[in-house]
């Protein structure tokens, strides 16, 4: 039930409703009361009338209330009781306004991915409601240790803080400092890429958050590189081209030796290929709705997918999952990568 007449307040002028607003943000803001002088100075009401035109004033705004508020006469107070306020925003301070902020963007970030209950700790019965609601229509599964870090490493990015990550695969399996920039979700999993603060770093790191086992913030002397808003916006739209023509993260190098391999990684270094494939009808509506990457173009007459990729082995098992529904026609070394691919399966099925 509506404690608040809002087809009144839209209906206000604008300079009623700011003085109307003025009042009730120093209503607010002085739970103990105020006299009428100290409420027209509060409002900033200076003229030789001004107590009479706070009178109407008051009485307008007791008029927009439908339900337990009420306005006491001098000392003036607002007592809610559990109701509404006309202008809800008076009761923000400029901390709620940054936490509101911070909570619709990680809300905008996670479009539906994770379950903001779980992110925000959200308890209220209205919240479970409106959650149960959005559950009932959209089924997303995430992983319980995703769910778990996920919120620490959004706060990480946002307050520039350096993380402490332990994650088997790298450092020789011991806990390392890491800065991370960004969250990316791809093939249904979260990802982390950050800078790693030992063994001579690429520029940066991606980690699986479902691999991860422990994560803390760091207690070291390791500072968030780089520090400054520019710096820190060029690289990450640099990590975004670098990914714009790549499947996946894992991008090959033609270096055997791993002490060789650049750790400068530039967008654009990377050996882009044109990439031309012939596809049946069924593949073509299956590629249509489930891309193999945002750039790819079709066209519905020759029945053709053109990319603009590096060439790595995600690529290559993703045509390959198309078996004989498609044809890679260009370039002629991934047509060469595949046969020798599928050669090898063959191989694996021959019986001596």
């Amino acid at each position: 039930m509506e404690t608040v007449d809002w087809e009144k307040i839209e209906a206000l002028g604008y300079r009623r409703a700011t003085r109307l607003r003025k009042i009730e943000h120093a209503l607010v803001s002085y739970p103990d009361g105020l006299t009428s002088e100290q409420l027209c100075h509060e409002i900033g009401l200076t003229t030789s009338s001004r107590i009479r035109t706070l009178q109407i004033d008051l009485n307008e705004l007791r008029e927009l209330y439908t339900g337990k508020q009420e306005i006491t006469r001098s000392p003036h107070k607002l007592l809610t009781k559990g109701g509404d306020l006309a202008f809800p925003e008076a009761e923000f301070t400029t901390g709620d306004r940054k936490q509101l902020n911070a909570i619709c963007r990680l809300i905008a970030f996670f479009d539906g991915a994770v379950p903001i209950k779980d992110v925000l700790h959200v308890t209220l019965s209205d919240a479970e409601e409106a959650l149960k609601g959005i559950s009932d229509s959209i089924d997303v599964t995430t992983n319980g240790k995703e769910i778990k870090y996920i919120k620490e490493i959004f706060e990480a990015i946002e307050h520039r803080y350096v993380l402490d990550i332990f994650y088997p695969r790298l450092h020789n399996g011991k806990e390392f400092p890491f800065a991370p920039y960004l969250l990316k979700r791809f093939n249904n999993k979260w990802f982390v890429i950050g800078r790693m603060y030992v063994d001579k770093p690429f520029d940066w790191t991606v980690i699986p958050l479902a691999a991860i086992p422990i994560l803390n913030k760091h207690k070291g002397d390791c500072h968030y590189l780089p520090n400054k808003e520019f710096e820190i916006s060029e690289l990450k739209q640099r990590i975004r081209s670098y990914y714009d023509n790549v499947l996946g993260f894992h991008v090959p190098t033609n270096e055997s030796d791993p002490e060789k391999v650049p750790h400068t990684l530039n967008p654009e270094m990377l050996e882009i290929e044109d990439i031309l494939i012939k596809c049946s009808p069924t593949a073509l509506r299956l590629i249509k709705e489930n891309p193999i990457h945002n750039n790819q173009q079709i066209s519905e007459e020759k029945s053709e997918v053109m990319l603009r990729l590096v060439i790595n082995p995600l690529l290559i098992q993703r045509i390959l999952g198309f078996g004989e529904e498609v044809e890679v026609i260009t370039p002629q070394t991934l047509r060469e990568n595949i046969i020798d691919t599928i050669h090898k399966m063959v191989s694996n099925y021959q019986t001596n």
